[in-house]
């Protein structure tokens, strides 16, 4: 357009080729060299294979155990996941855990310390493990995932001891609460088969009928005789055994400060909206004269106690501010 000033762009087709931008950051240089790596870490796994080994047969479903992986505290991203590694012998990741280790080198030099890192737990047949054993000496730089292992800091097989949580009651015969991995397995249902028959051997019962899974764990109430726990603690797969919490007594605190306002409130006459919607609600109780008595049914579990007076008193002074 007249008396608009038009610009020509000069060299456009420049713009056609490709940039190449520059790249930085990455690993940059690692606490261990692949040698020392290798060096370190193959009497590390030699050690958890022999113990592994010497598990009963039983206590490892269709052959199969776990080992721990302990990540350096500076390789915990998920994007350094060790899973070329463990692909390249055979291993699949089953869970993890937070823990501390004090690494026996930093990349940067820095005053050697305990820092937070990752553990996990990972299974394989004991064959595998054997063979990544023998094998990992003559590891070169050129092995499927061997630029992996200056990430770990140190590999074990589980101690049976520490998967016992202390119990806090005095029972000969305590009842516990077992949590399983349930995964690592082509069939996954063959572990709790195990554990049950590995159980049993023992003449200890395992209540699947109460079992809860999430997250690749596993659940469930048993009764046991102390005397047998650190057996059933050789079991492979097992995660930790402890004792089934409690119900824990709260007391009860009335906080009946001064009020500016009181909240007026009605209970409705009309019948529910919804008869199948239920509630379960575990207290202490109701008093006879609650207002509260025609919205529920009472059920009393075989063996529990009588109502506390102060509990019930505290119900009812608390359903009174509110009138």
């Amino acid at each position: 357009m007249p008396g608009e000033r038009n610009f020509l762009l000069g060299y456009g087709e420049r713009l056609t080729d490709a940039i190449k931008l520059p790249r930085g950051g990455g690993a940059g240089n690692p606490p261990y060299s692949f040698e020392d790596a290798r060096d370190r870490l193959a009497p590390m796994l030699q050690a958890a294979v022999r113990n592994i080994n010497a598990l009963p047969a039983a206590a490892c479903p269709d052959n199969y155990a776990v080992a721990v992986l302990t990540l350096h505290p500076e390789y915990t991203a998920k994007s350094y996941h060790p899973t070329e590694l463990l692909r390249a012998v055979g291993m699949e990741a089953i869970g993890s855990r937070s823990a501390k280790v004090k690494p026996e080198k930093w990349k940067k030099k820095k005053e050697l310390e305990e820092a937070p890192t990752t553990e996990l737990f990972v299974a394989g047949t004991r064959k595998e493990l054997s063979s990544w054993a023998r094998t990992l000496p003559t590891w070169t730089d050129q092995n499927s995932g061997a630029n992996k292992l200056f990430e770990i800091e140190r590999i074990q097989s589980p101690v049976p001891s520490e998967r016992i949580r202390p119990m806090q009651s005095k029972s000969k015969e305590p009842l516990l609460e077992i949590v399983l991995h349930t995964n690592g397995l082509p069939k996954p249902l063959r572990i709790l088969e195990q554990f049950e028959a590995y159980a049993k051997s023992f003449g200890l019962n395992p209540d699947f009928d109460r079992r809860f899974e999430t997250g690749g764990l596993c659940f469930f109430p048993l009764r046991a005789r102390l005397d047998v726990l650190t057996d059933l603690a050789k079991f492979a797969f097992l995660r930790v055994l402890r004792e089934m919490p409690a119900l824990r007594p709260i007391d009860t605190v009335l906080r009946s400060a001064k009020r500016k306002k009181s909240l007026p409130s009605e209970l409705p006459l009309e019948s529910p909206v919804d008869p199948h919607l239920k509630i379960a609600v575990f207290d202490g109780g109701l008093p006879d004269t609650s207002p509260m008595a025609p919205y529920l049914q009472h059920h009393e579990p075989e063996g529990i106690g009588k109502a506390v007076p102060e509990g019930l008193n505290a119900i009812a002074d608390a359903i009174g501010a509110l009138e």
